[in-house]
């Protein structure tokens, strides 16, 4: 009840298509729980590619893609089985390397998308099985592809993805854990019962939206703003970038910790806000501790605002990074860090476009489907 009455709250603000579905994907997950897991955990697998390919390759474009560069950790990290992402747009176009014991993952929320479903048919012509992962069941993508999967997140009337993209990154983590415990005979157990239980941590999240506020007040007038992460939330930090530059027209820079301090370092000056992504979990100390240092030498060498995304109760990065504002995220296995990031930096994305411009659900010159190359 007291989850029901704190979004109620939320949704009382002038409504607008994005924010709504922002909402909705904490019963969007649920759902998806119930179709693809019984009372045990055990994993409803029938519509999954499962055996052990040579490699995965995850073709999409825009969020699509960044699901699956999400993915592809995962699928490396579990199963064990070589994943490359590709831009759909560019495999399409590309003499690449593909045989018959080769999986084709395309992702598209339409499943029209021209250059997805370009690159899906050279694959398939190739040989390779292909995998296509869409939202809708009357698409052409879903038609033409050797195995099939509905997001099932529903109709999304916001152009920026937001409860397609978890629904899309949800469907990937099953296949992941399903090929890791079928390929590799493993158990997985104590996984499954956390990813089931995430979205009860969406409202912790939810709940922090008057702060959000604030540091959307604080960087709305920045022509330009870095996210930075390591690890899965690197490819996480891309989605982030995505959301703000559709929504709020500011060049949102997204990249590795690490990586940001090979050249992209020089142009950082104190007006760049810089947002750091920051878990500490029981099975990740090591991207912790580097991702800490990387933030705390671009604060001292160039006064930068550094705003975290970080665990919560997470105190030594407070006084290491001495910032007024954090989002916190409740503390969860490492690779479940992304879902809860994404709803904190969709929740930016939004507060700040609310600040900028009054069409937050059709910013200018998108559509949802690009359906020509």
């Amino acid at each position: 009840m007291k989850d029901r009455l704190s979004i109620f709250k939320i949704r009382l603000d002038k409504e607008y298509f994005m924010l709504t579905e922002i909402l909705e994907q904490k019963d969007v997950f649920k759902s998806l729980c119930e179709k693809f897991f019984d009372k045990d955990y055990n994993l409803n697998l029938k519509e999954f590619p499962i055996k052990k390919w040579n490699r995965i390759i995850i073709c999409a474009s825009g969020s699509s893609k960044n699901a699956g560069e999400i993915a592809k950790y995962v699928i490396e990290s579990l199963a064990k089985i070589p994943c490359s992402i590709e831009y759909a747009s560019e495999f399409a176009h590309k003499d690449t390397p593909i045989g018959k014991n080769d999986l084709f993952v395309a992702i598209s929320q339409s499943g029209n998308t021209a250059d997805t479903f370009e690159a899906l048919m050279k694959a398939k012509n190739s040989g390779a099985k292909t995998f296509a992962l869409t939202n809708n069941v009357d698409s052409k993508i879903h038609h033409n592809a050797d195995y099939k999967i509905l997001a099932d997140a529903g109709v999304e009337k916001s152009i920026a993805a937001t409860k397609s993209f978890t629904a899309q990154l949800f469907i990937l983590y099953v296949f992941a854990i399903g090929l890791a415990e079928k390929m590799q005979g493993i158990k997985l157990a104590e996984l499954k019962k956390e990813f089931v239980t995430l979205s009860e941590k969406y409202e912790e999240i939810f709940i922090q939206r008057a702060k959000i506020k604030k540091i959307a007040k604080k960087i709305k007038g920045a022509k330009s703003l870095v996210i930075l992460a390591r690890n899965i939330n690197s490819a996480l930090a891309k989605e982030g970038g995505l959301k703000i530059k559709e929504t709020c027209y500011i060049n949102a820079i997204s990249a590795p910790s690490g990586e940001f301090l090979h050249g992209h370092f020089a142009f950082l000056d104190k007006k760049v806000p810089i947002f750091g992504i920051l878990n500490k979990s029981d099975n990740d100390e090591e991207n912790y501790n580097l991702t800490l240092n990387n933030l705390y030498e671009i604060k001292k060498k160039r006064r930068a605002n550094v705003i975290l995304i970080r665990t919560k109760d997470d105190y030594l990065a407070e006084e290491k990074i001495q910032n007024k504002f954090s989002i916190e995220i409740p503390k969860v296995n490492r690779l479940y860090t992304p879902f809860l990031n994404l709803i904190a930096l969709q929740l930016l994305a939004y507060e700040t476009a609310k600040l900028i411009h009054d069409n937050i659900d059709k910013p200018r010159d998108l559509t949802k489907c690009v359906a020509s190359e």
